[in-house]
């Protein structure tokens, strides 16, 4: 299991469908954001400068690679994180 702050290795199947994602025009902006962050975090990238460079706060980016460790690609689909309720 990855460290805390660690996005867990693709299969290759999740590399190549996160790709195609990424440079989607048609899919759900949430989605093509996931993947951008996941590969960008895959690369090395510091979550700090992640985040600035998808306009989310880093606490925002932790909770999208702490679940993609946890449910794969599932947490793609899942509709929008919850907020203050």
């Amino acid at each position: 299991m990855p460290k805390r702050n660690e996005l867990r290795p693709f299969t290759e199947e999740e590399q190549v469908y996160l790709e195609k994602l990424s440079g989607s025009r048609t899919s759900a902006h949430e989605q093509v954001e996931r993947a951008m962050i996941w590969l960008r975090a895959a690369s090395g990238e510091a979550i700090a400068a992640l985040a600035v460079g998808v306009g989310r706060r880093p606490e925002t980016v932790w909770k999208v690679v702490k679940r993609f460790n946890q449910r794969g690609l599932a947490s793609l689909h899942e509709h929008g994180y919850t907020g203050r309720g």
